[in-house]
């Protein structure tokens, strides 16, 4: 196709039907990455700064907080951590879900 004239393009995105999204970023001073162990296959999610990814309405995801060197993991936000494995937490996938983890110095 040969343009003659500037045109604009809308691309909308929407999120299969029966999956939801989840939206995990980071905040703090300190680095760390932020992945998921389950469902299987692990890694769907891998952030360094901020990632999403979609996963079944029925899937609950775990999420692992690995902080880099000199820094340490803080809290996480939107989900719930587990029981003595604090860089660690779960997320019902029922509705779209943004997750927030801490890291610090």
């Amino acid at each position: 196709m040969i343009l003659s004239q500037a045109r604009s393009v809308v691309a909308r995105f929407t999120t299969p039907a029966g999956t939801a999204a989840l939206v995990v970023s980071k905040t703090g001073v300190g680095t760390g990455m932020v992945k998921n162990t389950s469902p299987l296959p692990a890694g769907k999610i891998t952030c360094r700064t901020a990632c999403v990814a979609n996963f079944l309405t029925s899937q609950t995801v775990t999420l692992v907080a690995t902080p880099a060197t000199g820094s340490r993991f803080g809290s996480w936000q939107g989900c719930t951590p587990k029981v003595g494995l604090p860089l660690q937490c779960t997320v019902p996938m029922n509705q779209a879900r943004r997750v927030i983890a801490t890291f610090n110095q």
